[in-house]
C-alpha cells in the first residue's frame, strides 16, 4: 500500500484511504475537502460528504468549517501559518498563480456553509429520493419511520394466528418443544428483513404436502420459509399501504431506483449536483449502500474517496458487512493509500499494538486485511511518569488459576463475573493511589475508561468501583424510561393529579425524591394538622399544573422539597437528580407540543415505562440515558461504543471471553458464500447447516479480532488487559494474539488447540513463560503481572487547594435590540397580558375581561351562553383552539362529539363538559360572519380553503446584527405614529396612545406568531383568530359593540394589524397578481363563548378590513425603514 500524501493525491479517481486507529482520519477528510473547494472551484454544495450517524455528521460539519477558516487564515499569512499541510498548499496555490481567488473563494464558501452537504448516509437518500420522486417512483407524501418494530410485531402475531388456528396438535406440541415462539419468528425477521434480497437456505417455496405430519421437523422448516416469505411481502406492503418507509427502505428504494430503467439518468443527476463524494466509515458500509456510490461514481470522471479502517469493521450487528469493503478495495482504480503516522497514542503504546498484531500470521483472518505498521508522531513522547515513568504502557494482568480457586483446568465463567471485577476494581484504585502522573500532574479517575463486552459487565463495575469510593459514569444506551426514576416519578405525578387519593400521596412520599421514611408515615396517621399540610400542598402543586402547566409545578416542587440537594446527598445522587431532570424535559416537551393535560401526561409516562415499542418510536436519542457528569470520573463502557473516542488510561478486564453465537444464531446462521462472490445468505436448516454455522463463527471470531484491536487503540497513554486460563478463552481473539504458535497454515485451529494443551499442565507456568517471552521481545512496550488478591483502602481523591477566583467583567456592548420577539411580548410590556403558557403559541385566547365600573342599561336578550360555567384559564383556551384545529368543519354532530370527548380527556376536563362544548362549537361553526346574498359561515368552508395555525416569521429591521447601520429599529413609538396617522374606525381614536404606552425596547430581528386560521371565500382572504375570553355570562355580552374595550385593552387591535402584514407579505409572494383591495377580505376576531347563530347583530363577532395605506406603511415600519 502507499502512504497518502493529502497534498499530491489525485483527485480525479476513486481513491480508497485505509486509516488505521489513531492516524487522523477526520483531520484528512478535512484536508481533502479543502483542496476539492478550490482546485476543483467546488461549491461546498456540490461536495458530497456522507457518514454513518447523526453526532459524527455534526462533528464533521464543524470540522470542515474549521479547517476552512485556519486555510483561510493561512491564505492571509502567506502560508507561514506552522501548519505544514496548510502551508504547502498555499505554497503550490502560489505557484498555480491563484491565491487571490482561493482566498475569495475560501470566503464565499463559509458564508454558504449552511449549504454544505454533509450528510448521514440516510440523509442522503432520503435527500435524493425526494428530489427525484419521479426517477424513484416513491411517493411524495411517504412518512419516514425511525422504527418499524410495532409494524413487524403485528405481521408475526398475524402469521402466528393463522398458522396455528388449523394446525395439529403434534405440530403444535413440537413448536414448544422446540422453543419457537413469536418472539423466535421476530428474532428471524429482523435478520431478514435488512436484507431483503439475502438468498435464504434451503430455498424458499419448496413443495409443501400439507398432509404429511410424520416428518415435524420438515414441517417446522417450511413453517419458517413461510414465514420469511410472508414477512417480507407483508412488511413491504403494510407500509406502502400506510405511505410509511424505515431507514433501512431509503437506502434500498435508492438502490432499486439506480438498478432501474432510468438509473442511468439518476446516477447522471447525482453527480451532477455532487462532484465529488468523501464517504467517512467505510468500513461500516454493506453492500446496499456500496452499490450506490459504485452506481453513481465508480468508472466515472467523478471524484469519490472512500476512507475507513476494515480492521475496526465492528458493526455487524448493525448490518455493516466488511466484505462489502473488501469487494470495493478490489474494484478501486488505483492502489489503496494508507495513513501511516499514529497522533493519539504515546510511542511505546504503539510499538507494543505493533508488536501483538505485526507477528501474527493472518492477524485479522482475511488475507485482504492485513495489518498495517504504523510509526509515532515525530515529536511524540510518552506522557506518563511519576511512578509509572518507564513502565511498558501495554500490561496484561495475569490470573493464576490458585486465585480464582482452581487448582486445574479452566477458570469457571462464573468467576470472572463479580469475584474478577472485585480485583480489578482494586487494581485501578491501586494504580489511583500509585503516584503516578500524566504530564506531572497526578492521574485521576477521569483519566480512565473501563471497556467491556457487554453493558451489565459495566454496570456490575461501576457498582464495583463505587463501593470503593471511586466516582463513575456509565455510558449506555438504556432508555431514561426503564430508570427506577420513571417510576418514583410516576407516583408523585400521579399524586399531583388526585390529591384526594391518600394511598398516591403516600406512595409519592416514599419515593427518594420526598424522602419521607417509614417512620415519617406512621406519623401522619397521629398528625392530622401534617396530613393536611401535606394533601394542601399536593393540592397547590395540582393547582399549579392545571392553570400554568407541567414544568411551573414540577420546579416548584423541587424547590419547595429541597429535592436536589436531597438525590444529591445519595451515594449515587449524580445520576438520580439526571434522570429526573431529563424525565421532567421529556415531559415537559411532551406536553407542550402534544398538548397533554395533567391525566393525559401521567398516561403517556406510564405507556412510556411499560411499553418497549412506544419507547423505540420516541424520536432519535432524546430518551437515551445521559452521563450525568463525565468530570473526575472513571468513564464505563462498551468497546462498540468507545469507538472513535480515546482516552488516557484503559482497562479491557473481559476480553478473554470466547463466546461466539448466540443459541439464536446458531439456529438461523448468516454467512459469507465464498463460492458466490462472498454473498450473505441465511441457513435456517439446509442439509450443509452445520459447515455454514463455523463459517458463521469464522466471521465472528475474525470480528471479535477487530473488537479487540478497537479496544487497544482506544488509548493514549497505557492500557490494562486481563487474561488467564478461563473456560473457552482458547477461542477468543486475545488468545490468538497471545498464543499462536509459528507457522501454522490454520492458526485459529492451532492456537485453540494450543492454549487447551497449555492448560492441561498442572500449574501456569507454561502459560507465564509465553506471556514473558511475549512481552521480551517489547520490553519497553509489554509487561506481564499478575492480579493482586491484597484489599485495598476506600479510595481518597488528592483535593487539590482551591485557588480564589473573580468574576469576568464584560468588555462588550451587546446589541440586546436583536432578538426574536411575538405579540404577546409586545403587548405584555404594557402590563395587560402575559406570554402564553408552554404552548410557544400567539394564541392570546385565555384573557378574562373584568366586568366594567359602568353597567349599561340591561338589554331584553337575557339568555345564559352555552359555556357560561366553563373553567377559564390557558388550558381551556388551548383545548378549543385544538377542538376548532381537529375538527373538519363539516363533520357531523356525533363525530364532532367524539372528537371533542377524545381532546377534553386529553386535557384533563372532565366528560360531562362533552354535551356543552359540542353544543357551543356547533354555534360558532354556525354563526354567521357576514350577511350577503351567501351568508358567510365556517361551517361552509371546505377544509381545503383553510390553513390552520398558519406560522409566520417577520423581520424586523431586517439586516443581520453585524452590519444593521440603515434601517431604524422597532419601537412603541413608531407603532403609535401609524395608528395615528392611518388607523380608522372601528380603531378607537385614542387607540395610538394606548400603543404608545408600551414599553418594550426597540426591537431588531424577527417577530414570530401563529395565525390561528386563515381562509379563502370568492377570491379574498381572511383571518381568523379564535378569543376564549369570559366577557359575561349573558348573550348581550358579546354585542359587537362591547367587544370594542377588549380589543383595544388587550391589544387585539395591534395583534390582527400584525397579523395582516404577514398575510399580505405571503399573498404578495403567492399570487401572481396580488392585489391588496382585490384580495384580502379582512379579519375575523371571533368570541367563541359568545358566538350563537340567529342574532341579528353577529354577537361575539368582530370583524374589520384595515386600510391600504395602513398596513404597508405598518409593513414599512417592522422593515426598519
Amino acid at each position: 500500500m502507499t502512504p497518502l500524501d493529502p497534498i499530491t493525491v489525485p483527485l480525479t479517481v476513486t481513491n480508497l484511504i485505509e486509516a488505521s486507529a489513531g492516524t487522523g482520519k477526520t483531520h484528512t477528510i478535512t484536508n481533502l475537502y479543502v483542496r476539492m473547494l478550490l482546485e476543483l472551484r467546488l461549491y461546498v454544495s456540490q461536495i458530497l460528504v456522507v457518514t454513518y450517524t447523526n453526532a459524527a455528521t455534526a462533528e464533521l460539519r464543524t470540522r470542515v468549517r474549521r479547517r476552512l477558516h485556519q486555510a483561510l487564515a493561512a491564505f492571509d499569512e502567506n502560508g507561514t501559518s506552522g501548519d505544514e499541510f496548510l502551508d504547502q498548499l498555499v505554497t503550490a496555490r502560489r505557484a498555480h498563480g491563484s491565491v487571490a481567488q482561493d482566498r475569495e473563494w475560501l470566503v464565499d464558501a463559509l458564508h454558504g456553509f449552511d449549504e454544505a452537504a454533509i450528510f448521514t448516509i440516510h440523509g442522503f437518500c432520503q435527500r435524493m429520493l425526494q428530489e427525484n420522486a419521479f426517477e424513484s417512483a416513491v411517493a411524495f407524501d411517504t412518512e419516514l419511520i425511525s422504527n418499524q418494530s410495532p409494524l413487524l410485531t403485528e405481521v408475526v402475531q398475524d402469521f402466528w394466528v393463522r398458522e396455528l388456528h388449523a394446525a395439529p396438535e403434534a405440530f403444535v406440541r413440537h413448536l414448544d418443544a422446540r422453543k419457537i415462539t413469536p418472539t423466535t419468528l421476530e428474532h428471524l425477521a429482523v435478520r431478514v428483513i435488512t436484507h431483503p434480497d439475502m438468498p435464504i437456505l434451503p430455498a424458499v417455496g419448496a413443495p409443501r404436502d400439507q398432509d404429511d405430519d410424520t416428518d415435524l421437523d420438515t414441517r417446522l422448516l417450511q413453517f419458517q420459509l413461510d414465514f420469511i416469505e410472508y414477512a417480507r411481502r407483508e412488511l413491504r406492503r403494510r407500509k406502502e399501504q400506510a405511505r410509511q418507509q424505515s431507514f433501512d427502505d431509503l437506502l434500498h428504494r435508492l438502490a432499486e431506483a439506480l438498478r432501474g430503467p432510468g438509473g442511468a439518468t439518476l446516477a447522471e443527476t447525482i453527480r451532477q449536483r455532487f462532484h465529488a463524494a468523501l464517504i467517512d466509515e467505510f468500513q461500516d458500509t454493506d453492500p446496499i449502500q456500496y452499490e450506490i456510490f459504485r452506481r453513481v461514481y465508480l468508472d466515472t470522471n467523478a471524484v469519490l474517496f472512500l476512507i475507513g479502517d476494515p480492521k475496526q469493521a465492528i458493526y455487524a450487528f448493525r448490518g455493516a458487512d466488511v466484505f462489502a469493503y473488501i469487494q470495493a478495495k478490489h474494484d478501486a482504480a488505483s492502489t489503496p493509500r494508507t495513513l501511516n503516522i499514529n497522533r493519539r497514542a504515546d510511542p511505546h503504546l504503539v510499538e507494543a499494538v505493533g508488536t501483538l498484531f505485526g507477528r501474527l500470521t493472518k492477524p485479522f483472518v482475511f488475507d485482504d486485511i492485513p495489518f498495517i505498521h504504523v510509526q509515532p508522531a515525530p515529536d511524540a513522547v510518552d506522557h506518563l511518569g511519576g511512578t509509572a515513568a518507564g513502565q511498558p504502557p501495554l500490561r496484561i494482568l495475569y490470573v493464576d488459576r490458585t486465585i480464582a480457586q482452581c487448582s486445574n483446568g479452566a477458570i469457571n465463567k462464573g468467576w470472572g463475573d463479580r469475584p474478577l471485577t472485585r480485583l480489578v476494581a482494586r487494581e485501578i484504585v491501586r494504580f489511583l493511589e500509585s503516584g503516578a502522573t500524566i504530564d506531572g500532574r497526578p492521574v485521576e479517575p477521569g483519566d480512565i475508561a473501563v471497556l467491556c463486552r457487554k453493558n451489565k459487565q459495566a454496570a456490575l463495575m461501576q457498582e464495583t468501583l463505587r463501593e470503593l469510593g471511586v466516582p463513575t459514569v456509565l455510558q449506555t444506551e438504556a432508555s431514561v424510561f426503564e430508570a427506577p426514576e420513571a417510576a418514583e416519578m410516576q407516583r408523585v405525578l400521579m399524586a399531583m393529579v388526585d390529591p384526594a387519593d391518600s394511598r398516591a400521596i403516600r406512595a409519592a412520599l416514599c419515593t427518594p425524591m420526598l424522602g419521607q421514611r417509614a417512620a415519617d408515615l406512621c406519623a401522619l396517621d397521629c398528625d392530622e394538622q401534617r396530613w393536611d399540610d401535606w394533601v394542601g400542598q399536593f393540592s397547590a402543586w395540582h393547582n399549579l399544573w392545571t392553570q400554568h402547566g407541567f414544568i411551573g409545578a414540577f420546579r416548584a416542587l423541587l424547590d419547595s422539597q429541597a429535592v436536589q440537594p436531597r438525590l444529591l446527598g445519595l451515594l449515587d445522587g449524580e445520576r438520580r437528580l439526571t434522570n429526573v431532570l431529563h424525565l421532567m424535559e421529556l415531559l415537559h416537551a411532551a406536553s407542550t407540543e402534544e398538548r397533554r393535560g395533567p391525566h393525559a401526561l401521567v398516561q403517556w409516562l406510564t405507556q412510556m415505562r411499560t411499553d418497549s415499542d412506544a419507547r423505540a418510536a420516541l424520536a432519535g436519542e432524546a430518551a437515551q440515558i445521559r452521563l450525568e457528569s463525565d468530570a473526575g470520573a472513571v468513564k464505563l463502557t462498551t468497546v462498540h461504543k468507545s469507538k472513535g473516542l480515546q482516552y488516557p488510561i484503559v482497562y479491557c478486564p473481559y476480553l478473554w471471553d470466547g463466546a461466539l453465537l448466540s443459541a439464536n444464531d446458531e439456529k438461523a446462521v448468516r454467512f459469507h458464500d465464498a463460492a458466490d462472490h462472498n454473498a450473505l445468505k441465511l441457513d435456517i436448516g439446509s442439509s450443509e447447516h452445520r459447515a455454514h454455522t463455523a463459517l458463521a463463527e469464522h466471521e465472528v471470531f475474525a470480528e471479535n479480532l477487530r473488537l479487540l484491536y478497537v479496544a487497544l487503540t482506544r488509548a493514549q497513554h497505557c492500557c490494562t488487559v486481563v487474561w488467564g486460563p478461563f473456560r473457552d478463552a482458547e477461542s477468543s481473539a486475545l488468545g490468538y494474539l497471545l498464543h499462536q504458535p509459528r507457522g501454522s497454515d490454520h492458526p485459529r485451529a492451532a492456537t485453540a488447540a494450543h492454549i487447551k494443551s497449555l492448560r492441561k499442565a498442572p500449574d501456569d507456568r507454561a502459560i507465564r513463560a509465553e506471556l514473558e517471552t511475549l512481552a521480551a521481545s517489547a520490553p519497553d512496550a509489554i509487561g506481564v503481572a499478575d492480579l493482586s488478591l491484597q484489599p485495598v483502602d476506600r479510595y481518597q481523591p488528592i483535593v487539590a487547594e482551591a485557588r480564589a477566583l473573580r468574576c469576568r467583567v464584560v468588555s462588550r456592548a451587546l446589541p440586546r435590540t436583536w432578538r426574536v420577539s411575538s405579540f404577546s411580548a409586545l403587548a405584555a410590556s404594557g402590563g395587560t397580558i402575559s406570554e402564553p403558557a408552554e404552548t410557544g403559541l400567539d394564541h392570546d385566547a385565555t384573557i378574562d375581561v373584568a366586568p366594567s365600573e359602568e353597567q349599561p342599561p340591561q338589554p331584553a336578550d337575557e339568555r345564559l351562553i352555552v359555556l357560561h360555567d366553563f373553567p377559564r384559564g390557558t388550558r381551556a383556551g388551548q383545548l378549543v383552539h385544538q377542538v376548532l384545529q381537529d375538527l373538519d368543519f363539516d363533520v357531523p354532530g356525533p363525530i364532532a362529539s367524539e372528537v371533542i370527548a377524545q381532546l377534553l380527556g386529553r386535557f384533563g376536563f372532565e366528560g360531562k363538559w362533552t354535551e356543552p362544548l359540542s353544543r357551543a362549537i356547533a354555534d360558532v361553526l354556525a354563526t354567521t360572519l357576514a350577511d350577503g346574498a351567501t351568508p358567510l359561515r365556517l361551517r361552509d368552508i371546505p377544509s381545503s380553503r383553510r390553513l390552520n395555525e398558519l406560522e409566520f416569521i417577520l423581520p424586523v429591521a431586517d439586516e443581520s446584527p453585524t452590519e444593521r447601520q440603515d434601517s431604524v429599529p422597532l419601537t412603541a413609538a413608531r407603532l403609535a405614529d401609524v395608528f395615528t396617522r392611518y388607523a380608522a374606525s372601528p380603531v378607537p381614536s385614542g387607540y395610538a396612545e394606548h400603543v404608545r404606552n408600551l414599553g418594550f425596547s426597540a426591537l431588531a430581528g424577527f417577530l414570530r406568531g401563529f395565525i390561528d386560521l386563515v381562509f379563502e371565500h370568492n377570491g379574498r382572504w381572511y383571518v381568523v383568530d379564535y378569543k376564549s375570553n369570559m366577557l359575561g355570562p349573558r348573550a348581550h355580552d358579546y354585542e359587537p359593540a362591547k367587544l370594542i374595550e377588549p380589543m383595544s385593552q388587550h391589544h387585539y387591535f395591534l395583534q390582527y394589524h400584525l397579523y395582516v402584514v404577514a398575510l399580505h407579505r405571503y399573498l404578495a409572494s403567492r399570487l401572481p397578481d396580488y392585489d391588496y383591495d382585490r384580495h384580502f377580505g379582512g379579519i375575523y376576531y371571533l368570541f367563541l363563548r359568545g358566538m350563537a347563530p340567529g342574532h341579528a347583530h353577529h354577537n361575539g363577532v368582530f370583524h374589520d378590513r384595515p386600510p391600504r395605506a395602513l398596513i404597508e406603511r405598518l409593513s414599512a415600519v417592522l422593515a426598519g425603514e
